[in-house]
Formats: structure tokens, sequence, C-alpha cells
């Protein structure tokens, strides 16, 4: 999987799951609770520090920016 992938199969989960929030919160109105829990994760703070970790911004964040975008 490595040598196909390039990453490890528990990154390319995370990697999967981050972009599934990332893309519900730029295209919906759910909640980032709802968001985070439709993208496979737990807890709504480790869903925020994966987003905060991989693009420097907040959920809120975000989705202020891709409403400013439409």
């Amino acid at each position: 999987f490595r040598r196909d992938e390039g990453v490890t199969p528990i990154q390319y989960l995370w990697r999967y799951r981050l972009q599934q929030g990332l893309g519900l919160l730029r295209s919906t109105g759910l909640s980032i609770s709802e968001v985070s829990g439709q993208a496979g994760f737990k807890t709504v703070y480790h869903f925020t520090r994966m987003i905060k970790r991989q693009t420097g911004m907040t959920p809120s964040e975000i989705r202020r920016e891709a409403l400013l975008h439409e």
C-alpha cells in the first residue's frame, strides 16, 4: 500500500476524512459537529485540530472563506 500510495493506510484514511470534512464545510450548512461526525471523526476537537494542522485555518475560517468566494 505504502509503495503505491506513498503513505501508510492510516495516513491515507485521515487524509480522506479531512478532504471529506473540508468538502462538507465548504458546501453545506451543517454544524461543525455534524461535519466532523459525517467525516468519520469521533470528536469535534480531533477534527478541528487535524483541520488546523493541515490548512492553518479553523473550520469556521474555512467556512467563512468559502462563503466569500460564492
